[in-house]
């Protein structure tokens, strides 16, 4: 296991028990003999300071650049709602999809489909500050798409499934002419849609 020096005592500790180790220092030594500790210290080179592992350094990026974006749109991540997160994700890195007269609409593909299917549909990928793509929390990629397709695609599968649950309705028609219900109870109808 990866160990640091103690500076106050020499001793080499666990990176993982370091802090612990550090604490104990300041609770059991007058802060008088640490001062001086520190302060008779030499100073050090930039080249003989700790590394940080690269992957403890991106995680901190990560954490600085979602501070950040939570600072720019707070309302998105502090509102008493919070539990809508592809709203949240949206309004921080999709905001031109929000309003009634947004040229674009914000969707969550499915994280089991390949993405080149939804760029053949004229959806574009929504990024980070990282270059990564923005995924909810189970993997489901974002995407933008200009809402006059999202609108006209959303038209063709309606009218197909009027016309599909049409067929189903004179199919049942067809097999028991002498049912009782009329065709306004085999029908469905979306009201407000």
């Amino acid at each position: 296991m990866p160990t640091k020096k103690c500076e106050i005592c020499g001793e080499e500790v666990q990176n993982l028990k370091f802090k612990k180790h550090m604490e104990a220092h300041s609770e059991s030594e007058p802060v008088e003999k640490k001062e001086t500790v520190v302060t008779n210290e030499p100073e050090k080179d930039v080249k003989d300071m700790p590394k940080v592992d690269p992957e403890v350094a991106s995680l901190m990026r990560q954490a600085l650049a979602a501070e950040a974006k939570m600072l720019e749109a707070p309302d998105a991540f502090f509102s008493e709602d919070s539990s809508d997160q592809h709203g949240a994700l949206v309004s921080v890195h999709c905001p031109e999809s929000l309003g009634e007269s947004a040229e674009w609409k914000a969707v969550f593909g499915d994280r089991k489909k390949r993405i080149e299917g939804y760029a053949a549909k004229g959806y574009r990928p929504i990024f980070d500050d990282r270059g990564g793509q923005v995924t909810d929390e189970q993997g489901n990629p974002m995407f933008k798409v200009r809402k006059q397709i999202f609108d006209g695609r959303k038209a063709v599968y309606q009218k197909e499934s009027s016309e599909k649950l049409g067929r189903v309705t004179q199919k049942a028609k067809e097999k028991n002419p002498s049912s009782s219900f009329s065709e306004e109870e085999l029908t469905i109808e979306k009201h407000g849609a």
